[in-house]
């Protein structure tokens, strides 16, 4: 996965959502940008994973 990324998810996970929206941009980017759909299901998989995640 993208490095650039997980210190945020730490950082930010806590009570906040900033990191859920810098994942998917990752997901996004991997999947239009790179064309690499094995990673783009990988970061989705956090999502459910991550309990604190807030949507919307």
């Amino acid at each position: 996965m993208n490095e650039w990324c997980k210190p945020r998810t730490l950082e930010l996970g806590k009570g906040s959502g900033s990191w859920y929206e810098c994942e998917l941009q990752v997901a996004l980017d991997t999947t239009e940008g790179k064309g690499k759909k094995g990673r783009n299901l990988e970061v989705l998989r956090i999502f459910r994973a991550t309990p604190s995640v807030k949507r919307g």
